[in-house]
């Protein structure tokens, strides 16, 4: 867990290698991944795999103001490609502005919790508990029974933002990769 001053790019990269590490020699089967902070888009950094010419990036603790030390939607491309790659899964939750092009749609493996479309800007909650999305997340798992899936999850998270927040322009998005829609949150190995 990184958090504050340790947030830093290398760190959560280095995170990320870790936890792709883990699961390619078979130590773990499932990774999650949370960032709440501020995310961005700059201009497509790769050149071409942008159809609207821009990436979105998770600010750390050491961005700039030429945001030159960002954690781009390629940087956590390349890190689900290799869990998924090594027969893993991964889930992200990114409470953070731009989310939804931080993972390119629903992937096999993959299940996405986020704070809002590519082109929009997540808001904070009220109550001490941060963005809207981890207000709604943390009422959604206390909700939800043991057994629960991941598309029970992604169900129950948009039902307990719309209890909060009815009047809400910005919707929480939510990508479950085929396979995980009926797997269990808890208790069962990444499918192979």
């Amino acid at each position: 867990v990184l958090v504050d001053k340790d947030a830093t790019r290398d760190r959560i990269l280095a995170a990320l290698d870790a936890l792709a590490e883990a699961v390619e020699s078979g130590a773990v089967g499932t990774v999650v991944v949370g960032f709440a902070g501020h995310g961005v888009q700059v201009p497509d950094q790769a050149g071409g795999d942008e159809l609207d010419g821009r990436d979105e990036a998770w600010l750390p603790v050491d961005a700039t103001w030429r945001r030159d030390r960002l954690v781009r939607d390629d940087d956590l491309g390349v890190f689900l490609a290799r869990v998924v790659r090594a027969g893993g899964r991964a889930i992200v939750l990114s409470d953070s502005c731009h989310a939804g092009g931080m993972i390119d749609g629903p992937a096999a493996g993959v299940a996405a919790f986020l704070a809002c479309g590519e082109d929009e800007k997540a808001l904070e909650g009220s109550g001490g508990i941060g963005g809207r999305l981890s207000a709604a997340l943390v009422e959604a798992l206390d909700r939800l029974p043991a057994d629960a899936t991941f598309g029970a999850l992604g169900e129950e998270l948009v039902r307990r933002f719309l209890a909060r927040w009815p009047d809400a322009d910005v919707l929480p998005v939510v990508a479950v990769g085929p396979g995980l829609e009926d797997a269990p949150l808890v208790g069962a190995a990444a499918p192979r």
